[in-house]
């Protein structure tokens, strides 16, 4: 299977990576898994994109997005302010810093090796001017920060140099070719009978999707902490339909994250 094979790839540069001691952003390492930080209080959103899966964690003052690879180990963290105070983060590599963003003097900068590289571009988010400055913590990680015209820090993404170059944040490895991969798209959601009784929770399903869209398998990744529940989630998944991933055009199996909500009902 193509997929698993570029996977293995990507878990190569993982162990090499893990031979340095890995960074750390506002509490979340690189190399973990992303159980570590769900909670039935402040569960993500979970998108499987081209370039990894996507977990995006909103709180009033932040926006969080951990990029996994398929085992759900976190290979990038993005992490923007989505207010205009000044806001610190931890930053965790050699020795413990402080991110300022929203201002203008940043303490932790001067700790820093020089950028490896500084170019222009856009704010994912809001399209607005940025200068992307890279700055090389090991063999393998890399700080990608991005600053607005008045040179205040806006974004932070720490990474294995892999996932970085996937979501096009080094500019160096733009372009340079491989295996181009197509993440699968759901075409219609599965559906599952609701077991009597008032519960609620959340359950994160990994699935295996094979070249024809099918659910191949799937298994419990973060329970919803009722059995019943997660019997239920599993049930939904495996009558999933997608359009496959594919590598290079051709269609191949790939690994899908759902989240599945259970609320409850009001009664009338």
């Amino acid at each position: 299977m193509k997929r698993l094979t570029l996977l293995a790839a990507w878990l190569v540069c993982a162990a090499v990576a893990g031979q340095n001691s890995s960074a750390a952003l506002d509490g979340i390492t690189l190399g973990n898994s992303v159980t570590k930080v769900l909670a039935p209080s402040h569960t993500p959103d979970v998108e499987t994109t081209d370039v990894g899966t996507v977990w995006t964690f909103d709180s009033t003052a932040w926006k969080m997005r951990l990029t996994t690879d398929d085992d759900g180990i976190v290979r990038m963290v993005d992490l923007l302010p989505k207010v205009s105070q000044p806001q610190h983060a931890a930053l965790d590599v050699s020795e413990k810093l402080t991110l300022q963003f929203n201002e203008t003097s940043d303490d932790a900068l001067k700790v820093l090796p020089a950028p490896e590289f500084n170019v222009q571009g856009s704010l994912p988010d809001s399209g607005e001017w940025a200068a992307f400055r890279g700055y090389r913590l090991s063999s393998q990680q890399e700080l990608v920060l991005l600053f607005d015209a008045q040179n205040r820090l806006r974004e932070a993404f720490l990474g294995d140099r892999d996932a970085l170059g996937r979501s096009g944040l080094l500019p160096h490895q733009a372009g340079t070719g491989g295996p181009r991969f197509t993440a699968p798209v759901l075409q219609r959601e599965g559906t599952a009978d609701y077991p009597a009784g008032s519960k609620q929770g959340t359950a994160f399903v990994r699935l295996v999707v094979d070249a024809t869209g099918a659910v191949q398998a799937a298994r419990i990744f973060a329970s919803s902490g009722d059995p019943t529940l997660d019997d239920v989630a599993l049930r939904i998944a495996r009558n999933d339909v997608f359009t496959p991933g594919r590598l290079d055009g051709a269609p191949v199996s790939a690994i899908v994250f759902r989240k599945e909500d259970f609320h409850l009902v009001p009664q009338h």
